[in-house]
């Protein structure tokens, strides 16, 4: 039902089609940024650009994503439905996300782990049925270029592109195990 493949900028307009169908002008759109960036870049790149005009915050996110994914730092899949893309999930090594230890702790792992910061499905499609599919093909994906575990961080609050409990249901129906739940912070676990 669902086609998910790998993300590259030849697929930059599919991917901010993904953030703009749920955008109705007036709400933030993050364009899946600030992950690999560091508290400083994400203050002097977007936030001081907008210090005067919050409106603008969007625009500013977008040309952040678009010089991001041109320097190969944005890595995920898409989700189409025939030639319209419906879902969207940022995926990579957990060490190449850089805000990610904000959120969790961050020690040294034995096992190779990608983790997944965002999973995104357009307002009108169905979270469980793409967020599935794009969870399916990760961890196959991800299996074959040798990693042990997928690691998922549903969050309440404003790092999140769906409600919190959509997102643990997902993830538990999917294989994920809770590893450990903070201040509204989970950390899921599946080994592939």
């Amino acid at each position: 039902m669902y086609c998910v493949v790998g993300f590259d900028k030849s697929r930059l307009e599919d991917y901010f089609r993904i953030f703009d169908q749920d955008s109705s002008g007036s709400s933030v759109v993050c364009y899946c940024t600030q992950w690999n960036m560091t508290q400083e870049e994400i203050d002097t790149r977007i936030i001081e650009p907008v210090k005067n005009n919050i409106a603008q915050l969007s625009q500013i996110s977008r040309e952040v994503a678009v010089e991001m994914i041109h320097a190969d730092k944005i890595h995920g899949y898409l989700a189409y439905e025939g030639k319209f893309p419906v879902g969207w999930c940022n995926c990579d090594d957990k060490a190449n996300y850089v805000f990610l230890a904000r959120h969790i702790s961050k020690k040294p792992e034995k096992e190779k782990i990608k983790s997944i910061v965002c999973l995104k499905v357009v307002r009108k499609k169905s979270f469980f049925e793409v967020g599935s599919a794009l969870l399916d093909s990760v961890c196959r994906l991800s299996k074959v270029e040798g990693y042990s575990f997928i690691e998922v961080y549903p969050h309440e609050g404003a790092m999140i592109c769906t409600d919190f409990d959509s997102a643990l249901q997902l993830y538990t129906a999917n294989g994920f195990k809770l590893l450990s739940m903070k201040n509204g912070e989970a950390v899921l676990r599946k080994k592939i």
